[in-house]
């Protein structure tokens, strides 16, 4: 029973989202993982390089799987360090192996605590952009790591930025000769560290993913498409349109020609529902519903056919919803092969997507 429940909550969750959409849902803030790149450092200009920065250590890869359409603010969390000196980078964002968006981002404008070098450790940036719901390949990269770097470096297309001036180690007066020489030795250690900053010194650190904003709400037009078979898109729908959109779903459903003995069980189911929830669509969930949990939909799953047209593939977000109160009827639609269904296992109970 507990499995058969779980089985018709996720059957009732994917009719619905196909019929009317995926539900309001409130923005929530997701960190990604990336494939666990390392950067190398790099102390010379290599020959050739990938320019976009995408094949570069230094980027960021993750896919990231967007529950409904909607607005998403990516939030890039930068690390390194760069010469003093150089040029703001650039930071792009790639959505699906192309480049959406992209920002121009200079750490010297925010505050900082040393002027011989630019640390971006903390400092962030952000995109706000679309995403339809599914899952995404998410990069985001420095675009020319190589260039912008103080003329002294000889790279390519230089920095115009005047460099600080080089310090010069001053004693304190009036410090004793042994705090002199450690002052002086970190001052010399400090200036070193200088020299050993990379030429590809900065890095995305992190990226977290905010939303949805704004979302897109309302069932999906591929959904529409294939559920309203019989053409009548607007509502105004005829006394034989149940009939058709069942028989039609329930091909689709059971990956063959269907008898109109078969079909006749879930049209009056459907009919049934109309008439106490007034409403066309809300009987074609219930019906949908009923087609899902048939013995024959599952038959047809576990046998490796499926339809590249199923109409329960709308976009949306997975939400369980409660079992109705048409559990009983769906129950009693599938009549004899109950024993049957309750043996046919869903790869997730309970866990169903609609993409």
């Amino acid at each position: 029973p507990a499995l058969m429940e779980k089985y018709m909550t996720a059957a009732e969750r994917v009719a619905r989202v196909a019929l009317f959409g995926p539900p309001a849902l409130s923005p929530t803030l997701t960190r990604l993982r990336s494939d666990g790149r390392r950067a190398g450092d790099a102390h010379t200009f290599p020959p050739k390089y990938d320019v976009s920065g995408l094949s570069l250590p230094n980027a960021f890869h993750a896919v990231h799987r967007i529950p409904v359409e909607g607005e998403y603010v990516i939030r890039v969390g930068l690390g390194g360090v760069r010469p003093a000196g150089s040029e703001p980078v650039t930071v792009a964002l790639w959505v699906d192996e192309r480049q959406v968006a992209s920002v121009v981002h200079d750490p010297e404008r925010s505050a900082r605590f040393d002027e011989d070098r630019q640390d971006f450790g903390g400092q962030t940036t952000q995109f706000r952009v679309r995403l339809t719901a599914g899952d995404h390949w998410l990069a985001v990269a420095i675009p020319r790591i190589y260039e912008g770097l103080p003329a002294r470096y000889r790279g390519p297309n230089p920095s115009s930025r005047p460099e600080p001036p080089k310090k010069e180690f001053t004693p304190p007066p009036g410090a004793p000769p042994e705090r002199v020489a450690q002052l002086r030795q970190r001052f010399e250690e400090t200036q070193a560290e200088l020299q050993k900053i990379p030429l590809n010194g900065v890095r995305v650190a992190a990226v977290e993913v905010g939303g949805p904003y704004s979302q897109v709400t309302g069932p999906s037009p591929e959904s529409i498409q294939k559920i309203y078979s019989c053409g009548h898109r607007n509502g105004e729908h005829e006394r034989w349109c149940a009939s058709r959109i069942m028989t039609d779903l329930a091909r689709r459903a059971f990956r063959r020609p269907v008898a109109a003995n078969e079909v006749d069980k879930y049209i009056a189911l459907v009919q049934r529902a109309q008439q106490d929830e007034g409403s066309f669509e809300e009987g074609l969930a219930v019906g949908i519903q009923a087609l899902l949990v048939s013995p024959a939909e599952s038959s047809g799953a576990a046998s490796g056919n499926r339809a590249a047209d199923h109409p329960t593939r709308a976009g949306g977000a997975p939400v369980v919803f409660p079992v109705g109160k048409h559990a009983g009827r769906l129950a009693a639609a599938r009549g004899r092969h109950g024993n049957a269904a309750r043996s046919a296992r869903p790869d997730r109970p309970g866990a169903a997507h609609v993409a």
